[in-house]
């Protein structure tokens, strides 16, 4: 596969080992300001006495989403967590740290896990093996960017570097040659392929 693009990201360099050189991915940015109904929790500020600001974001890859959430304290220290157990190494660090920290994080990513599948359809309708669902820790709405750089999002820490070129090769080379639907045939015409005619499953009188 050969990947068309301004700017370069991690997974970029494994494109000279591609087997299907024919493969191209042009990966143009685009911009679109529309609201998902991702289950998202209704506050940024997570137990605002403890000083906990937090900005939840998508990342889309390959028919699959990813919950990705900017979590930092008042002293603006913090950073870009993928699961639970990051979530909670975080808030262990915290003087304000309690136990229920651990089941709100739990909570949040499970929440997440069980409605995977249900946004396949962003994929299909904006045309794209990659997206981000995501806003500014100073903006109100949120916008969907497709087929962004992951880079910036640290999405190598999801995927290593070969493991994201192959599933982007093979998530595109699936598109470009979909799987042909076998058609289903009548027992006469099954039975006339192989060989077989009227008289094969008869008796003959004289027997």
């Amino acid at each position: 596969m050969r990947i068309i693009s301004k700017e370069k990201d991690y997974y970029d360099s494994v494109q000279r080992y591609g087997q299907n050189q024919e493969l191209i991915y042009i990966r143009q940015k685009k911009e679109f300001d529309v609201k998902i109904d991702f289950p998202f929790p209704k506050y940024n500020y997570l137990y605002s006495p403890k000083n906990i600001y937090c900005i939840y974001n998508v990342i889309g890859f390959c028919g699959q989403v990813y919950l990705l959430v900017e979590i930092h304290n008042f002293q603006d220290k913090g950073g870009l967590v993928y699961t639970a157990e990051e979530t909670i190494d975080f808030m262990k660090g915290q003087k304000s740290f309690k136990e229920t920290d651990i089941k709100w994080a739990n909570e949040l990513f499970t929440e997440f896990d069980k409605q995977r599948t249900k946004y396949r359809w962003i994929f299909e309708k904006y045309n794209c093996p990659i997206f981000l669902y995501c806003k500014e820790r100073s903006e109100l709405k949120y916008k969907l960017i497709t087929n962004p750089l992951l880079r910036p999002y640290e999405f190598y820490r999801v995927k290593d570097v070969v493991t994201t070129f192959q599933e982007l090769q093979m998530y595109l080379d699936n598109l470009a040659k979909p799987e042909k639907v076998i058609p289903v045939m009548p027992d006469k015409v099954k039975i006339g392929n192989r060989g077989f005619d009227k008289f094969s499953f008869r008796k003959s009188k004289s027997d």
